[in-house]
C-alpha cells in the first residue's frame, strides 16, 4: 500500500465541532484518515479513508467492510468498553485506534456466565449438548487445610464444614447473624479470620456450586467439603423484591432455589458462610 512520510505525532481527525485522537503513527506507516467516528443507536458508526485500494476493514479484528477503489470505506460495528476502537485495513502495522464520540465507557465487564455441570444430553442444543459457559477451572477447588476450601471459578472462599452445629438456625435472621461472627477457632478454622469477615452467601453465590448433572448433593464430583446435607435447605442472605418477608434458600439435593418464611416452618435449615472474594 501508499506509505506516506511523517514523523512521530498524534493524528488528529475533525469530526463536526469534535477532534478526535487518532493514534500514534510512524514515518513509516499509511495513514488511515477518520471523517467521523460515533456510537449512533447503540453501534460504532465509522467513516473513513486512506486505506489501501480494496482492502478489507477490520474493527476490533473483525472483518466490517471493504475500501472502494478511492480507498474511502464506511461501516457500523461494536461498541468496545473503552469507547477506543481498533481499525486496520488488514496491515496490523497501520492500525490506529479510534476514539468514538457520544459513547460513555463501560465501568466494569459482565459478569460470565459459568457452565452448569450438566453434559448428559436428551435433546439437539439442548444444555449437555452445548455445553455453553465458562468452563470450570482444574481443579475446582482447593482444601486449604485450615478449615477453607477456595473455589477457583468465582474466587470465593467457603467454609470446609458445609454443617456446623454452632451456625444452624431455622430462623433466617440469626441465621445471617451467625454466619457474620463466624471466626477462627469455630468450625473447625484455623485461618486467623475474625467475626464480619464471613457472610451469608447470597442465592447466586450458594447457586454457583450446584453442578447440575449431580445429585444428592448437587455439587461437582470430588469436592471437598464435609457434612453436606441435601435432605434440608440452605439459607441464602437474598430476600424476595416482592416480599421481604421471604428469603431464598437452595436445596443442594438438586439446586433447586425456593422462597420461604424467614422464620422457618419446618427445619433444620443449614448455614454455609462464605467469604471473598479474593
Amino acid at each position: 500500500m501508499q506509505k506516506h512520510m511523517l514523523r512521530w505525532g498524534p493524528v488528529l481527525m475533525v469530526a463536526p465541532g469534535l477532534w478526535v485522537l487518532m493514534g500514534w503513527l510512524s514515518s513509516a506507516e499509511a495513514v488511515i484518515t477518520i471523517r467521523s467516528a460515533e456510537v449512533v443507536n447503540g453501534a460504532a458508526v465509522v467513516q473513513g479513508g486512506n486505506a489501501a485500494r480494496g482492502a478489507g476493514i477490520y474493527w476490533e479484528g473483525v472483518l466490517v467492510t471493504q475500501a472502494n477503489n478511492g480507498g474511502n470505506f464506511a461501516f457500523q460495528g461494536v461498541v468496545p468498553a473503552d469507547c477506543v476502537g481498533r481499525l486496520e485495513d488488514g496491515v496490523p502495522a497501520d492500525a490506529v485506534d479510534v476514539a468514538l464520540a457520544n459513547c460513555a465507557p463501560v465501568s466494569g465487564a459482565p459478569a460470565p456466565v459459568p457452565q452448569t455441570g450438566q453434559t448428559a444430553s436428551y435433546a439437539t442444543g439442548d444444555d449437555g449438548d452445548i455445553e455453553a459457559g465458562v468452563p470450570w477451572p482444574a481443579p475446582r477447588f482447593t482444601d486449604h487445610g485450615n478449615g477453607t476450601v477456595a473455589d477457583h471459578l468465582t474466587a470465593l472462599i467457603w467454609l470446609k464444614n458445609a454443617d456446623c452445629d454452632a451456625l444452624r438456625n431455622t430462623d433466617w435472621a440469626p441465621a445471617v447473624f451467625n454466619a457474620h461472627s463466624l471466626a477462627s477457632g469455630i468450625c473447625g478454622l484455623a485461618d486467623g479470620s475474625v467475626a464480619s469477615d464471613w457472610r451469608l452467601p447470597n442465592v447466586r453465590e450458594l447457586q454457583s456450586l450446584i453442578d447440575f448433572g449431580q445429585s444428592n448433593p448437587a455439587l461437582p464430583p470430588g469436592h471437598p467439603f464435609a457434612r453436606v446435607q441435601f435432605n434440608g435447605p440452605y439459607w441464602s442472605s437474598t430476600t424476595r423484591a416482592d416480599n421481604q418477608a421471604l428469603a431464598w434458600y437452595v436445596f443442594l439435593g438438586d439446586g433447586q432455589a425456593v422462597a420461604a418464611g424467614k422464620v422457618g416452618a419446618f427445619g433444620p435449615f443449614f448455614v454455609w458462610p462464605v467469604r471473598g472474594p479474593e
